[in-house]
Order: C-alpha cells, then structure tokens, then sequence
C-alpha cells in the first residue's frame, strides 16, 4: 500500500519540478476547488456519491493534486488521491479541458479490509470564468476502477 501512495507524490513532485524550471515569466495561476460528483466507483449496480477537493498550478498546461471521498449504497468507501495534468486547448485557463488523472484508490470494505489499486482515468471538462478569479467546472471523466463519473466544481483562482 506503500508504493501505491508514493507513485502519486512522486509523479507530482517530478511535474511540479519541470514547472518550476519554465522560462516562461507570465505569472501562473494557483486553483483551489471542492468537488461533488456522481460516480460508479461501485461493487454493485447503484451509484457512489463523492466529494473532495482539487487544487491545481500552470497555465494553459496545469498539474495539480486531487483527493475525492466516496460512499455507495452498500457501504463501500473509497478514497481517491491522484495527480493530473490539465491542458487547455484555447491556451487560456477557461473554456474547454482535458485532464489525464494518475494516483491510487483505497477501497474500505465491511470487513475493515482496506485494498489500494493504481487509479488511471480521463476528464473532459469546461471552466467558466465568473468574474476574474470565481469559476465553475462541469466534468465527465472515464477510467479505472471507477468506469465513469460526471461532477461540478467551483473554485477560487489566485
């Protein structure tokens, strides 16, 4: 379970490193947003509910870190933690995304078992600017173990 937790960090801190080296001098911004989201990180034919927060560093390519709580209608729970990288086509940090998320998904059974799997998946998701620092996010996403997801964010830009 170790090594699940540190491929994640790792992979973070190599992205974060090769940002910070970028001869670019225009200011970056930094995100901080909570998420809801309607998930089938499930055992059974029912949905999962979660919530987390994400936040997130660059411009026009941002990484950033994203932790997401689950719980389905049969007791399972999953805690989600991955990191991303964002690209945004348009080149600005609004309209349309793609996010390719990597980390690890830790499932709590009823038997108080814990099992961590990698997590791999892909967002495609849309930001709209409210104001110059306010936006909202709507997400689809599809990946492993959770098949498919659709959320809302809406976080605060510094």
């Amino acid at each position: 379970m170790k090594k699940a937790i540190l491929i994640p960090v790792l992979f973070f801190v190599i992205s974060f490193t090769s940002f910070a080296q970028s001869p670019d001098k225009t200011r970056a911004d930094i995100w901080i947003a909570p998420i809801v989201e309607l998930n089938l990180y499930t055992i059974s034919s029912t949905a999962a509910i979660g919530y987390g927060l994400a936040i997130g560093y660059g411009n026009n390519i941002a990484i950033g870190l994203r932790i997401l709580y689950n719980q389905d209608f049969d007791n399972l729970t999953t805690l989600e933690m991955t990191t991303f990288i964002r690209f945004f086509p348009s080149g600005e940090n609004s309209g349309l995304f793609a996010q390719i998320n990597y980390g690890t998904a830790l499932f709590y059974e009823e038997d108080e078992s814990i099992r961590g799997v990698i997590c791999i998946g892909l967002s495609v998701g849309w930001r709209f600017l409210i104001g110059r620092n306010w936006y909202i996010e709507p997400v689809v996403r599809g990946g492993f173990p959770y098949i498919a997801g659709a959320g809302l964010s809406s976080g605060f830009r510094f």
